[in-house]
Formats: C-alpha cells, structure tokens, sequence
C-alpha cells in the first residue's frame, strides 16, 4: 500500500476549496452546495436510510449502523470543525446575528 507524501488534514483541504471558489469567481451555487452539505444532518439522514434499508432487508441495519458508527468516529468531528471555521468566516463578513440566521436557513433547507 502507498503512503502519501501529503498528509493534509480534510478540514484544511474543505477551507482551501472553499477559498479557491471565491478566487476563480465560480458561480455561487457550488459554495453554496458547499455550505449546504457543511450542515447536513448526518445523524438524521443515516437514522432514515437505515429504517429505509431495513424495510427492504432488516438484516441490513445492524452492519450499515456500525458502518456509520465507524466512519462517524474516524471523520465525523470535521463536519463540526468545519461548521465552527465556517461560522467564524461568516461572522467576520456579516456579522454574528446575521451569520447564526443564515446557517439556520442552510439547515433548513439542507433538510427539506
């Protein structure tokens, strides 16, 4: 197995893609599918896929829910992390209030 010669953090890489958008003037519908997805609701989404799957095959649920388990310990703290830089990015460019106001659309909408 080949190890990488980059070991960058993912939350770093999402921040840099962030930042690139906005430099190479992308249209703003993927940053803002990108802010879509920083505020998923994983839990929520994994707790309807498996009751979806378990309609199907209910032998299925138990593996998909310790497959979640498993990535969710490995990888789920860099959705928070990037919600915070996120947050903070926001903050400084609109504002707190305004900020916390947007982000309560995104999960809105991001649920729907």
């Amino acid at each position: 197995m080949k190890k990488s010669l980059f070991k960058i953090p993912r939350i770093v890489l999402c921040c840099v893609l962030l930042l690139a958008t906005s430099v190479a003037r992308a249209d703003g519908t993927g940053k803002l599918q990108f802010l879509y997805t920083a505020y998923l609701d994983v839990p929520a989404l994994i707790s309807n896929m498996l009751a979806s799957c378990e309609q199907f095959d209910p032998s299925t649920r138990v593996e998909l829910q310790r497959l979640y388990d498993q990535w969710n310990q490995k990888h789920g703290r860099y959705q928070k992390e990037l919600q915070q830089l996120l947050f903070k990015l926001l903050s400084e460019q609109m504002g707190e209030a305004k900020a916390q106001e947007f982000i309560a659309h995104l999960k809105n909408r991001s649920s729907e």
